[in-house]
Parts: C-alpha cells; structure tokens; sequence
C-alpha cells in the first residue's frame, strides 16, 4: 500500500470535492477540501504554520473568488511546494493557458476514482517543476513529431502563446499554427490542450482521464 499523502482539494462543486475526499481518505491519505480561492489560502498557511505540507494539490481551474491561476502564486511562495494537477472540464480555454504552463499535469474531467488515486500517488513522488513537462520528448517521439514540432509542443506546454512561439522561432505565427495542425493530425487529438495534458499524463506513464 502506497505511503499516505497529505492532499489539497480544491474545488467548487460539493458533490465532487465530497466524493474526491471520500475516495482518497479511503485509499488512506489526509485530504483537506476547500471550495474557494479564500479557503484554499486559509489551508495553506495552517499547513506553513503546522509545518505540515501538502504532498499533492488538485485545482479546479473557475472558482466562485478567483481561478488556479491565483492559487498558483501562493503556491510557488511555499517553503515546500506540493505537486500540482489541474483537473477541469475546460483545459482548452484560454485562461488555462497560464495555468497549465505552472503546474504539472492538466486533466479533463470527469475523473474516475482509480484513475484519482493513481494521480495523486504518482505526483507524490513526482518532483514538481514550473513551467517545464520532462514527458514531452518522449511523447513527441512516440507521436513521431518533428524536431520543431516536438519544440512547438514543449513551448506550448511552458505556457508560451503562439505569438511568443513564433518570435522565438523566428517565423510568423500562421506557420506555429500550420505546425500544430500537423501536430493534432499525427497525434489525433482534437486541440492543442489535449497535447500538452497527453504529455503530461506521459511522464505518469499511465492514461489519465479521457
């Protein structure tokens, strides 16, 4: 049986942040569920003042007082930082972007129970790192992309937009674009988004969500 992890839910709806505690705690880890941005800072600094880090934190992306987006902040001021997953039914918008390019793994939902519990045990052990997804070379191999598409895609996933892709690249952005409908056909998944969460579900080697 995997080690108990100290896990911070955070999520608006109260049938889904009950059922995800319930699942976890049964699993034998400590959850502590907030509905708002307020609460999920209130449980974060009883955990700096405890000095009983969060392992894991699961983010919902649209909070009745703000967004991840936010939390993350408060997150990456943290003397130990828990690895961070966003799970949301909207990781294709744009406002997900920001978010996505700081935490570790997106994952749309809904979220099967198992599935829930393979994720957080597998962040536990998993070192988080803003802004960079290990996963995507490999990804980008096993999708057979190209040298640049393979960067494209490791740019996207560090929250670069297009426009910042292509001064980067030295190429306009139609020609990022005309990359990533390449990118979506090799891979066959619908939209960008649903790239950068495949890779990222990668580096737990196991398929998460749908």
């Amino acid at each position: 049986m995997a080690p108990p992890v100290r896990v911070l839910i955070v999520e608006d709806h109260g049938g889904i942040g009950r059922a995800w505690s319930r699942v976890l705690r049964r699993s034998g880890h400590v959850v502590a569920w907030a509905k708002t941005l307020r609460g999920a800072r209130k449980l974060l600094d009883v955990s700096v003042r405890s000095q009983e880090p969060f392992g894991v934190a699961i983010l919902d992306l649209s909070l009745p007082d703000g967004d991840g987006v936010e939390l993350i902040d408060d997150i990456e001021q943290l003397p130990s930082q828990p690895a961070v997953a966003v799970v949301s039914a909207n990781l294709d918008s744009e406002r997900a972007l920001e978010l996505l390019g700081r935490c570790l793994i997106g994952v749309p939902k809904p979220l099967a129970s198992d599935t829930l519990v393979s994720l957080v045990e597998r962040l536990s052990r998993t070192q988080p790192t803003a802004g960079h997804v290990p996963s995507v070379a490999t990804f980008c191999k096993a999708s057979r992309l190209s040298p640049r598409e393979s960067q494209i895609v490791q740019l996207t996933a560090q929250g670069r937009s297009r426009s910042e892709i292509a001064t980067e690249l030295g190429c306009e952005p139609a020609t990022v674009a005309s990359h990533w409908n390449r990118i979506l056909r090799k891979t066959g998944l619908p939209t960008q988004r649903r790239v950068v969460s495949a890779a990222w579900c990668h580096a737990l080697r196991r398929p998460l969500g749908r």
